[in-house]
C-alpha cells in the first residue's frame, strides 16, 4: 500500500536535482536509500536478507532483474558496484577494440558520441560518449553482448533483490556469471 508523505518545497527541490530521465520522487528516494544502505550496512535492519542459498542465474536468460542492486561484481578486471557502472565498464572496455563509431553501431544501448545529459543520457568525458539510462536487465544484456564481442575473460555479479513484494525474489541474493570459452582478450 502506498503512503502519502508531505515534504517541504526545499526538500522537494533537492530531490528534483537528482532526477534521471522520467524519474519519480519515489525512485529518487529509493536510490538514496540504496546508496545509504550500501555504504552504511548497519542501517539495513537485521533479518531483511534471509540466509538462503544464492540463486544461480542463467547469464543468457537471467529473468527479471527489476528491484535488484549489485552487491559486488567484476567486468573483466574492473570492479562494478552499480548497474550503471556495469554498462560504463562494458563500453569503456569495448573502446579498446572498437572505434567510437563502431561501438555506437555495436552496442545494444543508446550511445551518443560526445557529451549529452538530456533525456536520460549520462556523459562519460573520459571515454567521449554518453549512454542513455538502462534498467538492470538491459545493463546486464548490454554488458554481456559487448563482453562476447570483445571476448572479455568473464563477468561476475553478486546481486540482491530489494525487500519488495514486486521483486521476483524479495530479499534473496543471486549470482550472474559468464566466462569466455577458449582464448580471450585480456581486459
Amino acid at each position: 500500500m502506498s503512503q502519502v508523505i508531505r515534504i517541504s518545497e526545499s526538500i522537494y527541490s533537492r530531490l528534483e536535482a537528482h532526477v534521471q530521465g522520467f524519474d519519480t520522487p519515489a525512485n529518487v528516494i529509493e536510490r538514496l536509500l540504496d546508496f545509504y544502505e550500501e555504504y552504511h550496512p548497519s542501517a539495513t535492519p537485521p533479518g531483511t536478507v534471509p540466509q538462503h542459498d544464492i540463486i544461480e542465474l542463467d547469464p543468457d536468460n537471467p529473468g527479471d532483474l527489476t528491484h535488484t542492486r549489485i552487491l559486488d561484481g567484476r567486468f573483466g578486471d574492473s570492479p562494478v558496484r552499480k548497474w550503471k557502472q556495469l554498462a560504463y565498464e562494458a563500453h569503456k572496455h569495448a573502446l579498446k577494440y572498437f572505434s567510437v563509431e563502431e561501438l555506437e553501431r555495436t552496442s545494444l544501448a543508446r550511445v551518443h558520441i560526445g557529451m549529452r545529459s538530456d533525456i536520460g543520457y549520462s556523459p562519460y568525458p573520459d571515454i567521449g560518449i554518453s549512454i542513455q539510462s538502462l534498467s538492470a536487465k538491459a545493463s546486464w544484456d548490454v554488458a554481456l553482448h559487448l563482453a562476447k564481442q570483445i571476448r572479455v575473460s568473464q563477468i561476475e555479479l553478486q546481486i540482491e533483490w530489494h525487500q519488495k513484494k514486486q521483486a521476483v525474489y524479495p530479499g534473496r541474493r543471486g549470482r550472474l556469471f559468464w566466462e569466455a570459452q577458449g582464448a580471450y582478450r585480456s581486459t
